[in-house]
């Protein structure tokens, strides 16, 4: 519900008025896509979407133009040069000045100026005043601003000399607060990308180059080979276990089910040729698969659908895409399950550590590590990556971020329309493995080089607030009569907006004159007539057989006009034939 909008205190030389007392409102319209004849002309037509991204002050044309035709037999209309265009829904508030005649689309309320108006400063008004405008809409789907809210709009009005000193001044302070934030941008733009040369720098060994040469004789090499000697001994366990497990069953009464044997997790190929595709490594480093040195695990499929049901409150957070973004683990928005749920799915389970990575979707390769000792459930579009020991998640996670990693998800990827890669694709990416503490010691840097990157980004985020701040200041003492010196004529604004009040009332009884002298002068619109129609609605006794054409459904398709010409030929009679054919 839209709070009741107070006026604040303006000089006693300015006076409140309405948009709709300083012009003329007009919407605009679209003609039937449909009728290809409507579409491609040389006139002009605007919609709301041609202002998304678009940072003029004037707009000369859309993507899309009409013709006359689209004009006259739609409730588009022509808008003369400096009208206000303001769109009134999905969403409301662009605001531009027509740079020359154009029409638009029934998404806008345009103020066609009179000659008294100085279209700038209602501009840079209906700029500041969005809030205002989107505080009188109304709608159920989405919020729209009827015409008749739009002309009610309050607008504090100064004298016309003043409107050009205002708007003088205005444009030169929030010429230098856009550039300002234009740098600001930029440098956003710019530590994204030095984001990725630390992580390139990193993954080629060089941030820690003098490190590892130091360091070299000391380091622990053997992680890939450790990984797979421990995976055999806990499978050896595993086996060991089973086989007393099966003795007891085959000597019970086989109430419960047969214990199921282990398997080994299959250790993957690496060949050759796929080495050579990859790039070269620092001395000691090697290439090896993710599912060599990790267990990929996703939701167990089909017990999803039989014991899952999210609530608001529960016992165990879900955790979902959303909370994989690339900017890591965002633990917030969570839907819940009770924890009986949890003990049916023990593989959807997450104790703190684990990394995560969505497998589908808008955010496919987004990465995000699950704090320590911090107990979920995993949801849908998200893999369970639990490391060996000997590789260090953060490192991990850093290099799958960086575009080396995306890379090598990308091409194990499905080119689908969202885009997916399955777990057993997860485990072919191929990552990079230095020591344990070469890992360990490429993450502080990382940690180290990104904390200050975080910093600056920070500082940037609160500057573009203040930023902000700084433009709605400059607005409100633009608009309150505290930005440049006032124009102390008491008559003179009064006497501006009775001129205006006359210019639009002159104004509107041309506009009937015009449509008036249009409708005598313009021949009666015809729309998709038959030849019978047209002959039925001509006020002549008999007419050619080209005008006939030219005022039927086929005047387009003159083949489709002689196949039905034929169909109805003995409803009609042709009084001369030949070049001059005359029907009635």
């Amino acid at each position: 519900m839209s709070k009741k909008f107070e006026k604040y205190p303006i000089p006693s030389s300015w006076s409140w008025s309405t948009i709709g007392s300083l012009g003329i409102v007009a919407s605009g319209g679209t003609p039937s896509t449909r009728e290809r004849r409507y579409w491609g002309g040389d006139i002009p037509w605007v919609s709301p979407s041609d202002l998304t991204g678009y940072q003029g002050k004037f707009i000369s044309s859309g993507k899309k133009f009409i013709t006359q035709d689209g004009l006259d037999e739609s409730s588009a209309k022509i808008i003369p040069k400096g009208s206000i265009l303001y769109s009134s829904r999905a969403p409301i508030g662009y605001t531009v000045i027509a740079k020359n005649e154009l029409s638009t689309n029934q998404g806008f309320k345009n103020l066609i100026p009179t000659k008294s108006l100085y279209p700038d400063y209602v501009y840079h008004y209906l700029n500041s005043a969005k809030q205002l405008a989107e505080s009188m809409a109304s709608g159920t789907t989405f919020l729209e601003l009827s015409a008749n809210k739009f002309s009610q709009i309050p607008i504090p009005v100064p004298p016309q000399k003043e409107q050009y000193k205002i708007v003088s001044k205005l444009e030169e302070l929030l010429s230098e607060l856009d550039k300002g934030i234009e740098t600001l941008n930029h440098t956003q733009k710019q530590l994204t990308i030095f984001n990725q040369i630390i992580l390139k720098l990193a993954f080629e060994g060089a941030i820690t180059r003098v490190w590892r040469d130091e360091n070299l004789e000391n380091l622990d090499h053997e992680i890939i080979e450790n990984i797979q000697k421990k995976r055999q001994l806990v499978y050896n366990e595993q086996i060991v276990k089973w086989k007393k497990e099966l003795a007891e069953w085959k000597n019970s009464n086989k109430t419960k089910g047969r214990p199921t044997k282990p398997k080994l997790t299959k250790r993957l190929r690496v060949e050759k040729n796929e080495i050579d595709k990859l790039t070269d490594l620092p001395n000691k480093w090697k290439w090896n698969k993710l599912g060599n040195m990790a267990f990929v695990t996703k939701l167990a499929g089909f017990e999803f659908t039989k014991y899952v049901e999210y609530k608001e409150k529960g016992d165990i957070p879900v955790v979902k895409a959303q909370n994989v973004s690339k900017e890591g683990f965002l633990p917030r928005n969570f839907d819940y399950v009770d924890r009986e749920v949890m003990e049916k799915l023990p593989r959807s389970r997450i104790y703190g550590g684990e990394l995560l990575m969505v497998f589908v979707g808008a955010g496919l390769g987004n990465m995000g590590i699950v704090p320590e000792k911090n107990e979920y459930f995993l949801g849908p579009n998200v893999a369970k990556i639990e490391l060996d020991k000997g590789l260090n998640n953060r490192f991990v996670k850093h290099y799958l971020s960086s575009l080396y990693g995306f890379s090598e998800i990308s091409s194990h990827s499905k080119a689908t329309a969202q885009g997916s890669i399955s777990m057993g694709n997860i485990r072919e990416v191929f990552i990079p493995v230095p020591s344990e503490r070469e890992q360990a010691e490429i993450v502080k840097e990382l940690d180290a080089q990104f904390s200050i990157i975080k910093n600056i980004q920070n500082t940037i985020k609160n500057s573009l607030k203040q930023s902000e701040i700084l433009r709605q200041s400059i607005w409100k003492k633009a608009f309150s009569g505290s930005l440049v010196q006032q124009d102390e004529d008491d008559n003179s604004v009064l006497e501006m907006l009775t001129r205006i009040a006359q210019e639009k009332k002159t104004f509107l009884i041309e506009q009937k004159l015009k449509q008036k002298l249009s409708l005598k002068k313009k021949p009666m619109i015809r729309k998709n007539l038959s030849i019978i129609e047209v002959l039925q609605s001509s006020k002549e006794e008999k007419m050619s057989a080209k005008d006939v054409w030219k005022e039927s459904v086929h005047k387009d398709d003159i083949e489709a006009f002689y196949s039905e010409l034929k169909r109805v030929y003995n409803q009609i009679e042709e009084i001369e034939k030949g070049v001059l054919s005359l029907i009635k």
